[in-house]
């Protein structure tokens, strides 16, 4: 096994075996979907700023970039432990 490969295998298996991790992976950030980009968008309304996205268009770039930090996050404390 390379050292990818075995990094990727025990990240499987910490998902796979910690609920945990799957709630900040992935039912966290869908929870923001969920709550700001419904519920914030009809309170901004459909046009955002004049650029012709609306703010779920908006919202969805910062929600994927805030899991993404979180799954790199949970990876290197994973590796650190």
């Amino acid at each position: 096994m390379t050292g990818l490969t075995a990094m990727l295998y025990a990240e499987a298996r910490l998902r796979a075996t910690n609920a945990t991790f799957i709630f900040w992976d992935v039912v966290y950030p869908l929870a923001y979907l969920l709550v700001f980009g419904v519920g914030m968008s009809s309170a901004v309304g459909s046009d955002f700023g004049h650029s012709g996205a609306g703010y779920n268009d908006f919202f969805l770039a910062g929600v994927l970039g805030m899991a993404s930090f979180g799954i790199a996050s949970n990876t290197a404390w994973a590796l650190f432990m």
